[in-house]
């Protein structure tokens, strides 16, 4: 529901047409609706089928899941929202945002394929980036492991932020003068945060086991935490293709 959401901002910054753009609103937001209204039915059905002994459970947050029904509920506003301005609003409440085409011809397929991977990654480590912050217990011996996986899954999500929202706003002849610097920043971050976790590995080689799948059980469901090496060198992977391409750019 929030990642729906989040696609829906990106969405109004991103159009080639004013048609296109509406109708992209217009999905996206019956899309966090059946969501929001999803989760809510979920909740219902947890209460009537015994799952939460009342609608303040206490768990992962201290009013669960009444936080989950309040936040649905906003949620279904939002949606509600951008049905009706992709629809009737946008007469009456014009909002203008620069066209922008596509941000890339040649290769096109290969693209889509990394960015789908990339964006399937940052996601996990959204999803599991943020339930951690709220169930994980920061107090134990493996805390330090605990923050530094946090980190870790939260990176991918934000550098997606981060080249998406400001990166590809930029001008042509800003992104070549910018791509070189803020890719090396990128690399700067990523391996300084690779680092940190590998260090976090020698407080306890049992962490994984014993703390990791507690985080986000799917991540270390195997002997060997596929998922969770995935997730920790997608970013390095991604700062060295932009720095390839800053490089080829410079010299250009």
């Amino acid at each position: 529901m929030t990642l729906w959401a989040l696609l829906m901002l990106h969405a109004t910054f991103r159009r080639t047409d004013e048609e296109k753009w509406l109708k992209s609103v217009f999905r996206k937001g019956v899309v966090v609706l059946s969501l929001a209204v999803v989760n809510i039915i979920y909740v219902i059905v947890g209460l009537i089928v015994g799952k939460y002994s009342s609608i303040v459970e206490g768990s992962p947050s201290p009013i669960y899941p009444l936080d989950s029904v309040i936040y649905s509920v906003v949620f279904i506003a939002i949606g509600v929202f951008a049905i009706l301005y992709a629809k009737k609003l946008h007469t009456k409440l014009p909002y203008t945002v620069p066209v922008r085409g596509e941000i890339v011809k040649k290769a096109r397929p290969v693209y889509c394929i990394f960015v789908t991977l990339w964006m399937l990654i940052s996601l996990f480590g959204f999803a599991a980036g943020t339930l951690s912050i709220f169930i994980y217990d920061f107090q134990h011996e493996f805390a330090f492991y605990g923050v530094a996986v946090v980190l870790i899954y939260l990176l991918s999500p934000l550098m997606v932020g981060f080249w998406e929202f400001y990166y590809n706003e930029l001008k042509e002849e800003k992104k070549k003068e910018m791509l070189l610097p803020l890719s090396l920043i990128s690399l700067g971050v990523s391996v300084v945060l690779i680092a940190l976790y590998f260090i976090s590995l020698g407080t306890g080689l049992d962490a994984p086991s014993n703390a990791g799948f507690g985080m986000f059980p799917v991540g270390f469901a195997a002997s060997v935490n596929i998922a969770m090496l995935v997730v920790v060198f997608t970013p390095l992977i991604v700062s060295v293709k932009m720095l390839i391409n800053g490089l080829i750019i410079r010299k250009k």
